[in-house]
């Protein structure tokens, strides 16, 4: 852990999301760390969201965990990757 907050409190950091609950847990965690009045620095959490595409409907699924990551109080970005 002691690892992690150097890493998070010496530049903005990003973590990947899913919409699965362990990702959408941990995005929870980050905006809680940033509302902490426990220490000074406030960390800067940025999530990603990774579209492979793979199969229908994959983008309105994207557009929900953005959505929901949004009401969080977490910026995110689309990544949007295929193999064609």
């Amino acid at each position: 852990m002691k690892l992690i907050w150097l890493v998070a409190h010496s530049f903005p950091s990003g973590i990947a999301v899913s919409g699965g609950v362990d990702s959408m847990a941990l995005a929870k965690l980050c905006v809680e760390l940033r509302k902490s009045r426990r220490y000074t620095y406030k960390p800067n959490f940025h999530a990603f969201i990774v579209d492979h595409k793979a199969r229908p409907g994959s983008g309105k699924e994207a557009d929900l965990v953005a959505r929901r990551l949004t009401e969080i109080g977490t910026l995110c970005s689309f990544a949007f990757y295929t193999t064609h």
